[in-house]
């Protein structure tokens, strides 16, 4: 998790229920196994991470007065503020490496709740196709002579 103290509490509440949600849904939730690991969805060997982390927003401000004493290229300008909504991410790739494969963003428009929703149904949704093509593949190999 990459969040501010101000919003670790609701992550953490967050991160709770998405993990009894898609347990509930037969997806269960694996701990770290070893020193370097990372904690996981799992059905049927197959793998899947959650990230959690709050977007951080770049906002362009007015140089001051002290700014303008020196030179432009020397002016700190962007001003980074943490913009207070979670974004879940999932991905296959245990390390992520700075990839996801789907991630959702809290916003005013939809609940929390709702928006945990749409993260629990996209981690079930990935086994439902991982599920799918086993199937696709087990037919086709039958298939072959």
């Amino acid at each position: 998790m990459e969040v501010s103290k101000a919003l670790a509490e609701h992550a953490a509440r967050c991160v709770s229920t998405i993990i009894v949600s898609a347990e509930r849904r037969a997806v269960s939730f694996k701990g770290v196994r070893r020193s370097y690991g990372t904690a996981h969805f799992e059905r049927e060997r197959e793998e899947l991470y959650l990230t959690v982390s709050e977007k951080v927003v770049t906002s362009k401000r007015q140089p001051t007065e002290l700014d303008k004493r020196r030179p432009p290229w020397e002016w700190e300008t962007n001003v980074r503020e943490v913009s207070k909504r979670l974004t879940f991410s999932i991905s296959t790739d245990e390390y992520r490496r700075g990839r996801s494969d789907k991630s959702w963003t809290e916003s005013e428009d939809k609940s929390t709740e709702e928006t945990l929703r749409e993260v629990v149904d996209g981690i079930c949704d990935y086994y439902i196709e991982r599920d799918r093509a086993r199937i696709r593949e087990e037919e086709r190999r039958r298939e072959q002579p």
